[in-house]
């Protein structure tokens, strides 16, 4: 029997790993499972965060609602009494929605609470317009044009919303320019807004209220005999408030002219005025 050379030896079998060639380790316990995803973060970091922007944007928002409950209900002259109202219900709506929210949510989930704000306010003021006009409806055509009124301001608060949440998340991700962008187009939004609601205000306008005017002055000078020939003309009227107007017109009998000061007020659809003479 022959012995085997040297070369030809083989070392003793092992077992090895298929994939690192490396030898199995039996003598040793396996190390635990251990889960690599980072720890959820608290929720009372997350609390504070959601509050702060929660409340920059129910400002707005509260302010923006304040301001179209004046508007619609013909008071214009307190619309920023509203307005300021609106600012402190909204801060503390906004941030108690913002952090139940971020709380709710937690980090991985992209936060949306600011259009969740815009369309609860918003619902606040389509129920408003909703239940103020609902008496004058008569027809298929003004139910749903009132439906149609009633939602449009929800859907600008939900747009403004948006602009905001994207300003807050471009902000998250270090984009500075963007976040700052995204606020101002929401902010300017808003100011806007309400900037057109002074420059429009309710209720009926100057220039509507010339003609009515006009016949009750001759209503009244009428009654006396030398004005019973009498032409007025040159009928200027200022809204000075939400229902009262000032302004000026000229009396002509025959070929003397006298001029007028006016101070005129609607109130409950009802017009009343009183003038006096001008001296030259």
């Amino acid at each position: 029997m022959s012995t085997p050379d040297a070369d030809d030896r083989r070392a003793p079998y092992s077992l090895v790993d298929s994939i690192s060639a490396t030898p199995l380790v039996h003598d040793r316990a396996s190390p635990p499972l251990t889960n690599d995803l980072p720890p959820r973060q608290a929720p009372s970091g997350l609390f504070p965060r959601g509050t702060v922007f929660g409340a920059f944007v129910g400002m707005f928002f509260g302010a923006l609602t304040g301001a179209v409950l004046s508007w619609m209900s013909d008071d214009n002259d307190h619309l920023w009494i509203g307005a300021t109202i609106g600012v402190g219900m909204g801060f503390v709506g906004g941030a108690m929605i913002g952090g139940v929210e971020r709380w709710r949510r937690g980090d991985f989930v992209r936060p949306d609470f600011a259009t969740m704000i815009g369309g609860i306010f918003g619902l606040a003021v389509a129920i408003f317009a909703f239940l103020s006009g609902i008496g004058s409806v008569h027809g298929n055509l003004t139910r749903f044009g009132l439906i149609g009124i009633a939602m449009a301001f929800p859907m600008a608060s939900i747009l403004i919303g948006g602009l905001f949440d994207r300003s807050y998340e471009a902000a998250r991700n270090s984009k500075r320019r963007d976040a700052a962008v995204y606020c101002v187009f929401a902010i300017g939004a808003s100011l806007g807004l309400i900037g057109l609601m002074i420059a429009y205000p309710t209720g009926t306008s100057a220039e509507d209220l010339v003609r009515p005017l006009k016949g009750l002055i001759y209503t009244e000078i009428r009654e006396e005999r030398e004005f019973r020939d009498a032409v007025i003309k040159n009928v200027v009227l200022v809204r000075m408030s939400n229902n009262t107007y000032s302004g000026s017109f000229d009396i002509v009998v025959k070929d003397r002219t006298q001029r007028y000061h006016v101070n005129a007020q609607m109130v409950d659809e009802i017009l009343s005025a009183q003038w006096r003479p001008i001296d030259h």
